[in-house]
Protein backbone atom coordinates (compact mmCIF):
# COMPACT_ATOMS: atom_id res chain seq x y z
CA UNK A 1 0.00 0.00 0.00
CA UNK A 2 2.94 2.75 1.10
CA UNK A 3 4.66 1.70 -2.24
CA UNK A 4 1.31 2.63 -4.72
CA UNK A 5 1.07 5.98 -2.51
CA UNK A 6 4.65 6.56 -2.91
CA UNK A 7 4.60 5.84 -6.58
CA UNK A 8 1.43 8.22 -6.94
CA UNK A 9 3.04 11.19 -5.16
CA UNK A 10 5.75 10.80 -6.91
CA UNK A 11 3.84 10.58 -10.42
CA UNK A 12 2.51 13.95 -9.72
CA UNK A 13 5.55 15.33 -8.40
CA UNK A 14 7.35 14.56 -12.23
CA UNK A 15 4.12 15.48 -13.65
CA UNK A 16 4.28 19.24 -12.15
CA UNK A 17 8.25 18.97 -13.12
CA UNK A 18 7.64 18.25 -16.47
CA UNK A 19 5.21 21.15 -16.88
CA UNK A 20 7.10 23.75 -15.51
CA UNK A 21 9.56 22.81 -17.43
CA UNK A 22 7.73 22.43 -20.64
CA UNK A 23 6.62 25.73 -20.46
CA UNK A 24 9.82 27.37 -19.33
CA UNK A 25 11.39 26.42 -22.38
CA UNK A 26 9.36 25.38 -24.81
CA UNK A 27 11.85 25.48 -27.07
CA UNK A 28 14.02 22.31 -26.27
CA UNK A 29 11.90 20.03 -28.86
CA UNK A 30 13.31 16.50 -28.84
CA UNK A 31 14.47 14.63 -32.12
CA UNK A 32 11.05 12.99 -33.12
CA UNK A 33 9.68 16.55 -32.69
CA UNK A 34 6.42 15.09 -31.01
CA UNK A 35 6.31 18.23 -28.67
CA UNK A 36 8.31 17.00 -25.73
CA UNK A 37 10.98 18.26 -24.11
CA UNK A 38 14.41 16.54 -24.13
CA UNK A 39 14.20 17.61 -20.11
CA UNK A 40 10.63 15.79 -19.81
CA UNK A 41 11.90 13.22 -21.76
CA UNK A 42 14.54 12.48 -18.74
CA UNK A 43 12.27 12.88 -16.03
CA UNK A 44 9.92 10.60 -17.64
CA UNK A 45 12.73 8.04 -18.13
CA UNK A 46 13.63 8.67 -14.61
CA UNK A 47 10.12 7.71 -13.32
CA UNK A 48 9.57 4.92 -16.24
CA UNK A 49 11.13 2.64 -12.80
CA UNK A 50 7.97 3.06 -11.16
CA UNK A 51 5.76 2.09 -14.83
CA UNK A 52 6.57 -0.92 -15.12
CA UNK A 53 7.56 -4.21 -12.33
CA UNK A 54 10.80 -3.05 -10.60
CA UNK A 55 13.68 -5.07 -12.22
CA UNK A 56 15.08 -6.79 -8.86
CA UNK A 57 17.29 -9.42 -10.96
CA UNK A 58 19.13 -7.02 -12.27
CA UNK A 59 19.49 -4.50 -9.60
CA UNK A 60 20.69 -8.05 -8.22
CA UNK A 61 23.26 -8.78 -10.98
CA UNK A 62 24.78 -5.43 -11.00
CA UNK A 63 25.60 -4.96 -7.39
CA UNK A 64 26.68 -8.41 -6.85
CA UNK A 65 30.29 -8.06 -7.98
CA UNK A 66 30.55 -4.62 -6.92
CA UNK A 67 29.58 -5.80 -3.01
CA UNK A 68 32.11 -8.29 -3.66
CA UNK A 69 35.03 -6.17 -4.12
CA UNK A 70 37.87 -5.89 -1.90
CA UNK A 71 38.86 -3.09 -0.03
CA UNK A 72 41.73 -1.64 -1.36
CA UNK A 73 43.82 1.63 -0.22
CA UNK A 74 42.45 4.66 -1.34
CA UNK A 75 39.66 3.52 -3.32
CA UNK A 76 36.28 5.42 -1.84
CA UNK A 77 33.21 3.63 0.12
CA UNK A 78 30.42 4.78 1.37
CA UNK A 79 28.01 4.07 4.75
CA UNK A 80 25.23 3.12 4.71
CA UNK A 81 22.36 2.46 7.06
CA UNK A 82 22.60 -1.36 7.97
CA UNK A 83 18.95 -2.16 8.13
CA UNK A 84 17.92 -0.04 5.14
CA UNK A 85 20.64 -2.20 3.37
CA UNK A 86 19.42 -5.54 4.85
CA UNK A 87 15.87 -4.38 3.32
CA UNK A 88 16.89 -4.12 0.10
CA UNK A 89 18.84 -7.37 0.19
CA UNK A 90 15.30 -8.85 0.98
CA UNK A 91 13.16 -7.08 -1.37
CA UNK A 92 15.75 -7.62 -4.66
CA UNK A 93 16.30 -11.58 -2.87
CA UNK A 94 20.12 -11.06 -2.77
CA UNK A 95 20.53 -13.83 -0.78
CA UNK A 96 18.63 -17.64 -1.82
CA UNK A 97 16.60 -17.43 1.47
CA UNK A 98 15.58 -14.40 0.63
CA UNK A 99 14.07 -15.18 -3.22
CA UNK A 100 10.68 -15.38 -1.69
CA UNK A 101 10.58 -11.67 -1.00
CA UNK A 102 12.04 -10.59 -4.17
CA UNK A 103 10.06 -7.71 -5.71
CA UNK A 104 7.16 -7.81 -3.18
CA UNK A 105 5.60 -4.32 -2.31
CA UNK A 106 5.65 -4.87 1.46
CA UNK A 107 9.17 -5.26 1.33
CA UNK A 108 10.22 -2.10 -1.04
CA UNK A 109 13.06 0.04 1.02
CA UNK A 110 12.24 2.88 0.07
CA UNK A 111 14.74 6.15 -0.36
CA UNK A 112 18.07 5.28 1.70
CA UNK A 113 17.73 6.68 5.15
CA UNK A 114 21.00 7.35 6.87
CA UNK A 115 19.69 9.53 9.63
CA UNK A 116 20.35 7.06 11.91
CA UNK A 117 24.15 7.36 11.74
CA UNK A 118 24.77 11.04 12.44
CA UNK A 119 24.72 12.53 15.72
CA UNK A 120 23.89 16.11 13.89
CA UNK A 121 22.21 15.92 10.83
CA UNK A 122 22.79 19.23 9.89
CA UNK A 123 26.78 18.41 9.88
CA UNK A 124 26.23 15.53 9.17
CA UNK A 125 28.69 14.26 11.71
CA UNK A 126 28.85 10.40 12.51
CA UNK A 127 27.86 9.20 15.78
CA UNK A 128 30.46 7.90 17.78
CA UNK A 129 30.95 3.98 18.47
CA UNK A 130 29.20 2.92 15.61
CA UNK A 131 29.35 -0.62 14.56
CA UNK A 132 29.78 -2.56 10.61
CA UNK A 133 27.85 -5.10 10.47
CA UNK A 134 25.60 -3.71 13.06
CA UNK A 135 24.46 -0.13 12.47
CA UNK A 136 25.92 0.22 8.80
CA UNK A 137 27.67 -1.41 5.99
CA UNK A 138 30.53 -0.47 3.90
CA UNK A 139 30.01 -0.29 0.21
CA UNK A 140 31.91 0.95 -2.86
CA UNK A 141 31.23 4.35 -4.25
CA UNK A 142 29.43 2.30 -7.53
CA UNK A 143 26.84 0.59 -5.64
CA UNK A 144 26.38 3.74 -3.90
CA UNK A 145 25.79 5.53 -7.16
CA UNK A 146 23.51 2.71 -8.35
CA UNK A 147 21.65 2.40 -5.12
CA UNK A 148 20.63 5.93 -4.79
CA UNK A 149 19.69 5.81 -8.67
CA UNK A 150 17.13 3.68 -8.11
CA UNK A 151 15.95 4.63 -4.68
CA UNK A 152 16.72 8.17 -3.76
CA UNK A 153 17.93 9.10 -0.20
CA UNK A 154 15.86 11.39 2.22
CA UNK A 155 15.43 14.59 1.69
CA UNK A 156 19.27 16.94 2.38
CA UNK A 157 21.41 13.90 2.84
CA UNK A 158 25.25 13.30 0.69
CA UNK A 159 27.18 9.84 0.34
CA UNK A 160 28.97 9.27 3.72
CA UNK A 161 32.29 8.86 1.91
CA UNK A 162 35.39 7.35 3.38
CA UNK A 163 38.82 6.57 1.66
CA UNK A 164 40.18 2.73 2.48
CA UNK A 165 43.92 3.70 4.49
CA UNK A 166 45.71 1.12 5.64
CA UNK A 167 46.35 0.74 9.23
CA UNK A 168 49.13 -1.49 11.09
CA UNK A 169 49.23 -5.26 9.86
CA UNK A 170 49.42 -7.59 12.83
CA UNK A 171 48.25 -11.48 13.05
CA UNK A 172 46.80 -12.90 15.87
CA UNK A 173 46.95 -16.93 16.41
CA UNK A 174 46.16 -19.81 19.14
CA UNK A 175 48.74 -22.19 20.35
CA UNK A 176 48.00 -24.54 22.86
CA UNK A 177 50.73 -25.65 24.84
CA UNK A 178 50.67 -28.52 27.96
CA UNK A 179 47.00 -27.19 28.33
CA UNK A 180 47.80 -23.06 28.35
CA UNK A 181 46.53 -20.98 25.74
CA UNK A 182 49.08 -19.06 24.17
CA UNK A 183 48.17 -15.67 22.31
CA UNK A 184 51.11 -14.51 19.46
CA UNK A 185 50.74 -10.80 18.14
Amino acid sequence: MQLEKDKEIELKRLELEIEKLALSQPHIINQEGNGRTEASDLLLKRFSKFNKDDDVEMQRIELAPLLKMSLCPGDSWCLIDYKWFKKWQRYVGFESWDLYYAGKPDHYPGPIDNMKLFEDSETQTLKKYRMDKVDYEVIPIEAWNKLVNWYGCTEGQRPIERKVVEYGKYFKYCRMTNGFKVYVE
